[in-house]
């Protein structure tokens, strides 16, 4: 049988310490990782981009959906999503909303993972990292 992976998010967001950071990891939950990473990020607005060298860091107004089935209410609070290495191509624009995150391995570059965002407004964001030579953050800047 397969597992209730909402009530398993759920489980995890009333659960975890506050304010949330979340990394994904390298090992065999890295799918995994992306999958929950989508769900905290689901309808956050990127307010702010910035560049600095091979990361980015995106200053976002995010939904705190891991707390809903508790509070039966989505609060908004201040987050950051830092990413590296990005490339200088790599561009988000402040604005746009993230409805959800998948992770494929590259079919062009063996040992490489692929990260797509998808925006609400049906755009995407594709970044090609060398598999265990990223990271991937959200760093919640107050507490819910």
């Amino acid at each position: 049988m397969q597992p209730d992976f909402q009530a398993l998010f759920f489980d995890w967001g009333e659960n975890v310490a506050r304010p949330l950071q979340y990394a994904v990891r390298h090992d065999s939950n890295l799918r995994h990782d992306i999958a929950f990473l989508s769900s905290l990020l689901h309808d956050a607005e990127l307010l702010k981009v910035t560049h600095q060298g091979k990361k980015v860091v995106c200053e976002l107004q995010r939904d705190t959906w891991e707390l809903y089935r508790k509070d039966q209410h989505v609060q908004s609070i201040r987050s950051i999503l830092s990413i590296s290495p990005v490339s200088d191509e790599f561009q988000l624009l402040p604005g746009q909303t993230i409805d959800h995150l998948s992770s494929f391995r590259s079919s062009i570059e063996p040992d490489s993972i692929l990260v797509r965002l998808h925006f609400s407004n049906g755009d995407e964001c594709e970044l090609v990292f060398p598999e265990f030579e990223f990271r991937i953050l959200l760093t919640d800047l107050q507490e819910v």
